[in-house]
């Protein structure tokens, strides 16, 4: 066992509602042990009496040696102090002299010869001093749910990158393709992560079928609300004449409803399907929001004037991305009318055209998941879009209650937070098929654009030898948001690349 100390600072203290405590791998023998990882806590609330635990490898660290190396370094000596703190502040103990009461506030980026400090909540979560974990501490935000965890069925080592994908990462620009030198997508072993499912996650209503309608009807209808919601519509003509595919919200209740647009991405009409894909995404991902629609009681209106003034011809693509906030229930349907038909009106007569099973509609609540890795170690890959680590979403027709699986999970949000011990560039790599999409990104070493257009230069990547670069990244913490295109072929693979 190795030895620790455990130390209950003097007091209890009144926290910032983030003090975040930097895990990084520990000196010496510490390094040849397999818990020993560089990961992140992030402690949520105030008034919380914290039990501060320092995991030692080497001699003991006393109580009384560990006290006083917390109260000099913090000045924790009354609320106000700790309240004065900055809302993300890094701590590190410095065990590489040896000298267990040399203890200093270090910058996120000074990754050496530190050993792991965790700070935890003692009421809520005690530590087995028998056992101590020192596995990297990962937990989702307050509020949501844990959907996944991996941590134990990815602990294989990682794989070695190929010196070619090394070497053209390093001189990539994200959303340049570049060849993965050998190797082959699913192959590289997987991410240890725990997937959560955000409180406020939207819940997606997908119309995708019948996916090319030649005739008047609703494509799909729920009724929702309140809440968050993400409205997805994917539809071609099969008309001779111009075509629309619009959403018609209707009050049945006796008071106004508000829909509140947060972002929205509408694009077509065209025969670049994933093209189309891509330009909604992008402007989905510019959080361009559209103010509030008012829907009055016993009234239909039009969720988006933009969406009802897209026609499209025969074999064109219609496509739009909406968030929005309810703040009351609506009757939601996708139309399919001639683009002069006044939508508002002719829904009430309109009857549903038959599921024809070639693609998919339905309501699936969980739309956004984050992914929050642990430290990453060497080349690994997440799969999205399918998989273990990616399942589909689970959902329901609401017009006949038939159970649905959204296969591909298009039109879900991913937020992807990757623990970085060292610098890394990660690569997007198709194995299903040709693949588009978009990211909002930090900034990297390679460049600082944030919302990038995946693969830049074409609309799809169609090989399992090249992958789409999605940034170079120092040690911390990157945060990688991203939504494939409609029209994309699923799964794809984001793989992790050590640079030098």
């Amino acid at each position: 066992m190795h030895p620790y100390a455990a130390v209950r600072s003097r007091g209890t203290h009144e926290l910032p509602r983030s003090l975040v405590c930097r895990l990084v791998s520990a000196a010496g023998d510490c390094l040849a042990r397999s818990g020993c990882a560089i990961g992140a806590w992030s402690l949520r609330g105030v008034g919380l009496a914290t039990l501060v635990t320092l995991f030692a490898c080497g001699d003991p660290i006393t109580s009384g040696d560990g006290a006083a190396i917390l109260d000099a370094s913090l000045d924790l000596t009354t609320p106000a102090d700790a309240a004065s703190l900055p809302e993300d502040t890094s701590i590190g103990l410095d065990l590489a002299s040896g000298d267990s009461s040399a203890i200093t506030d270090l910058p996120r980026s000074d990754l050496s010869a530190i050993t792991d400090l965790a700070v935890r909540d003692a009421a809520t979560a005690p530590l087995d001093l028998a056992s101590p974990d020192l596995s990297p501490p990962l937990a989702c935000p307050v509020g949501s749910s844990l959907a996944l965890d991996t941590r134990a069925s990815c602990a294989s080592p990682p794989a070695s990158a190929p010196a070619a994908l090394v070497s053209a990462q390093a001189a990539a620009t994200r959303g340049d393709v570049l060849t993965l030198g050998g190797l082959s997508p699913g192959a590289a072993p997987c991410v240890p992560l725990v997937v959560c499912i955000p409180a406020s996650a939207h819940t997606l209503v997908f119309s995708d079928d019948p996916e090319s309608p030649a005739t008047d009807g609703v494509l799909y209808a729920d009724v929702i609300g309140p809440g968050e919601y993400r409205v997805y519509v994917y539809h071609t003509s099969a008309s001779a004449s111009l075509r629309k595919f619009p959403v018609v919200m209707l009050n049945q209740g006796t008071s106004a409803v508000h829909a509140t647009i947060e972002r929205a991405g509408i694009a077509g009409p065209g025969s670049d399907y994933v093209g189309i894909g891509k330009s909604a995404v992008a402007s989905w991902l510019a959080g361009a929001g559209t103010g509030v629609v008012t829907v009055p009681p016993s009234t239909r209106v039009l969720l988006s004037s933009a969406l009802d003034s897209l026609h499209a011809g025969n074999g064109q693509l219609v496509h739009a991305i909406i968030d929005l906030s309810l703040d009351g229930p609506v009757k939601l349907s996708v139309v399919s009318v001639g683009a002069t038909t006044d939508a508002t009106t002719a829904t009430a007569g309109l009857a549903l055209l038959p599921y024809d099973g070639a693609h998919q509609r339905g309501t699936f609540a969980g739309a956004d998941r984050l992914l929050l890795s642990a430290s990453l170690d060497g080349a690994r890959s997440l799969e999205l879009g399918a998989g273990a680590t990616d399942p589909p979403l689970a959902g329901h027709d609401y017009v006949d209650g038939t159970s649905m699986s959204l296969l591909g999970n298009y039109g879900v949000d991913y937020r992807v937070s990757l623990s970085l011990g060292r610098a890394f560039g990660f690569v997007l790599a198709p194995r299903g098929g040709g693949w588009g999409g978009g990211a909002r990104l930090p900034p990297g070493s390679d460049s600082s654009t944030a919302l990038v257009s995946l693969p830049a230069a074409s609309s799809s990547l169609d090989s399992t030898t090249q992958g789409i670069s999605v940034g170079n990244y120092a040690a911390g913490v990157a945060t990688i948001e991203l939504m494939s295109a409609g029209g994309s072929s699923r799964p794809i693979d984001l793989v992790s690349v050590p640079l030098p």
